[in-house]
């Protein structure tokens, strides 16, 4: 049979022909009808080490991409009960872009019949976010004001609906070109997000469903009512990054012990259950999926590594040649921008607070090295300054100074984009330099004699992992592994408690340099 398949490093994606599976003592054989892609899709193919880690925590391997399917049974297992070869079912399994595949009978659902593969086959991952999102952790009630933020996506089209079936006053945010789709699809109030901040309306919100992150703490505290519940479910305003998400996790579950309002995230969990409700809800036309396109088997592996962003520049934020979809994204996150620019500032002083630093620490060992491990850490924090101008560029390029007049909207898009890639670039500059002063740092450490040798290898291989990584995000992108990135922060982190720790003692250093 005809399936998509993992291949390379970072994991590529091609089609190929493999063997037909055949059903175990608990699967169903189903000839695949229709898979949709998830975002998670383009996490698991680029990061394998994130499906070695979901593989090894969940029942579910995941040695081929796609989750959601839709199709017909061709055979069952032995243990099988509840279907039979002809049955129309859709659910969860491992392998779903293929010709065939084998989910286990507790992830499968009957198909409606007036509900088709494509629709069914769209359900699993997004719409049981929808569901357990609203029902489980919203509780949410009837004649409630919800509002549901990234209203035109996968799990918002779900998100609208059922709450609308609850009986619930329902406001969208979404984009201009989505506002009358979400209007139709049940929502009461659509909000333009390039031309409104619904946290600046005033408009107080018994439940938030936040499938963005693009707004503070604070302002989405300002239109939740005093009891009102606020679920997050979403990383696109994160630029798609685990570490963000963990960040704003933590923040959030911190400082919602000081207020009235909940604050939760979760990850909805695959049920049988509610498979069953959602193919109830769509077979009594209280949902109905919306399928932007339907793709062909072959044309997987380029709709996956589409959803890709390129070096330093949040995923959901750029549009990889695409000047005036870069354009939307940004003046929609245009104040998520200057808060990264200000958290870039802050990070460069830090950054020469501990090059200078670490130059005392480490010069009684070589002061040469320890002055050229310096330089590299100088050079390359103001490198990355001068980058951030490019950052902030687009902010200012599209924000209508009158400088800028004479320019057309297109040139201006074109602009901003073009600003996005210098500071990709520069960044990847950056630290390539601060790599090569990390590995200094980390073979005068290693040789000191009055430092851990450990500190010295996280260092080291720390520096490798800046420099190689980077060096292949700026001449082949697609091979440049996401797992390096696992290397990179433990070397800085150990340093930086040690000091904290041990305190900065030049004399006492000096010493035990000179006795070694």
């Amino acid at each position: 049979m005809k399936a998509i398949v993992y291949y390379g490093s970072p994991s590529l994606l091609k089609l190929e022909e493999i063997e037909k599976p055949t059903a175990g003592d608990d699967e169903v054989l189903i000839k695949v009808r229709a898979a949709s892609l998830n975002p998670i899709d383009s996490h698991l193919s680029r990061h394998s080490f994130l499906r070695r880690i979901l593989s090894a925590l969940g029942k579910l391997k995941i040695n081929r991409p796609g989750r959601d399917v839709a199709g017909q049974v061709e055979a069952v297992g032995r243990n099988v009960t509840q279907f039979k070869p002809g049955d129309a079912v859709f659910g969860s399994c491992g392998g779903a872009f293929a010709e065939y595949a084998c989910p286990s009978e507790s992830r499968l659902a009957m198909k409606p019949d007036n509900v088709t593969f494509a629709q069914a086959a769209s359900v699993p991952i997004a719409g049981l976010t929808a569901l357990q999102g609203l029902r489980d952790k919203g509780q949410i009630q009837p004649g409630q004001k919800i509002l549901i933020n990234g209203a035109a996506g996968g799990v918002g089209t779900f998100a609208v609906q059922i709450a609308k079936s609850f009986g619930a006053e329902v406001t969208g945010v979404c984009s201009t070109r989505n506002v009358e789709m979400v209007r139709s699809i049940g929502a009461e109030h659509v909000i333009d997000y390039t031309r409104e901040d619904f946290t600046k309306s005033g408009q107080p919100h018994d439940l938030i469903f936040d499938l963005v992150a693009n707004h503070s703490f604070s302002a989405l505290r300002r239109v939740l009512n005093p009891k009102g519940i606020y679920i997050g479910a979403g990383i696109v305003g994160l630029g798609g990054s685990v570490i963000g998400l963990l960040t704003r996790q933590i923040t959030e579950l911190v400082l919602s012990r000081f207020v009235s309002q909940k604050f939760v995230t979760f990850i909805a969990k695959l049920s049988k259950e509610d498979l069953a409700i959602m193919g109830e809800l769509m077979e009594a036309r209280k949902v109905t999926p919306v399928i932007d396109r339907c793709y062909s088997l072959s044309e997987v592996p380029d709709l996956v590594a589409g959803g890709f962003g390129e070096a330093y520049v949040p995923s959901k934020l750029m549009v990889s040649g695409d000047a005036t979809a870069t354009a939307q994204n940004l003046k929609a996150f245009d104040s998520l921008f200057r808060m990264g620019f200000a958290g870039y500032l802050v990070e460069a002083v830090c950054d020469i607070a501990l090059t200078l630093i670490l130059y005392v620490l480490l010069r009684p060992v070589r002061k040469d090295i320890a002055l050229l491990a310096a330089f590299f850490g100088l050079v390359g924090t103001a490198e990355f300054a001068a980058a951030e101008i490019f950052y902030l560029a687009p902010s200012l390029i599209l924000g209508g100074a009158g400088y800028l007049k004479t320019f057309s909207p297109d040139q201006l898009n074109a602009l901003a984009l073009l600003s996005l890639k210098l500071y990709g670039l520069g960044g990847a500059m950056f630290t390539v330099l601060y790599g090569v002063g990390w590995v200094l740092r980390g073979y005068l450490i290693f040789r000191s004699g009055y430092l851990p040798k450990f500190l010295g290898v996280l260092m080291t291989l720390g520096g490798l992992a800046f420099i190689t990584r980077n060096f292949l995000l700026v001449l082949a992108p697609a091979y440049a592994p996401g797992s390096l990135l696992l290397l990179m922060a433990p070397g800085g982190l150990a340093m930086t408690v040690w000091l904290l720790v041990r305190g900065v003692d030049v004399p006492k250093w000096e010493a035990k340099a000179s006795a070694g």
